[in-house]
């Protein structure tokens, strides 16, 4: 189901809150699992208020970074089903999270475990191993944010470059076929 309307290569509108209020109330008769994507907050907030104003609840999860989420939005989302937030964690290493440019750092996730914890959403965090240049250091900061934040879910995904990627673009042809070594020594280490 999309919640928003696409044209081909032009920019994206939201549907109207309303149609997509009756789309929900239908598929709440009819379909257990529905993905939603490209919801902002605004048009959120009016969407699941008219839900509650028609008595329809739907329980669903969602993925976003942890710089975007705060006290307020999470409660709003708890109040209104929100049972999991899937979060690109990465790393527990502040050198990693650089290197890859991730664009937050440690404080900032450690701050989104502890809203979901307060507000009562499970967390979901995915995690790289094998990146390159990363060290049996950066892979148990990993192992150590993980366990310390308490996630209730954690995914350990391999690295894998793709071309293009602005981290690929600094690779040698030796990091290739280290990287492509699957496991890499550090990760079996570990």
């Amino acid at each position: 189901m999309q919640f928003v309307r696409s044209e081909p290569r032009a920019s994206r509108t939201l549907r109207d809150p309303h149609e997509i209020r009756d789309l929900l109330a239908e598929m709440q008769r009819n379909v257990l699992v529905a993905r939603a994507s490209y919801v902002e907050a605004v048009a959120a907030n009016e969407i699941f208020g008219l839900l509650k104003a028609r008595g329809v609840r739907i329980l669903y999860g969602c993925q976003t970074r942890v710089n975007l989420l705060d006290e307020e939005l999470a409660r709003f989302m708890s109040e209104n089903g929100c049972l999991q937030i899937d979060f690109g964690i990465e790393s527990g290493s502040e050198r990693m999270l650089k290197a890859i440019n991730k664009k937050t750092d440690l404080k900032t996730i450690m701050a989104a475990g502890e809203i979901c914890c307060r507000t009562g959403i499970r967390h979901l965090a995915n995690m790289l191993i094998n990146l390159p240049g990363e060290t049996l250091e950066d892979l148990e900061a990993s192992v150590e944010l993980a366990k310390k934040m308490k996630y209730n879910f954690v995914l350990w995904n391999v690295y894998t470059p793709y071309p293009g990627a602005d981290i690929s673009r600094s690779l040698e042809l030796e990091d290739f076929s280290t990287i492509m070594t699957y496991p890499s020594k550090p990760s079996i280490d570990l």
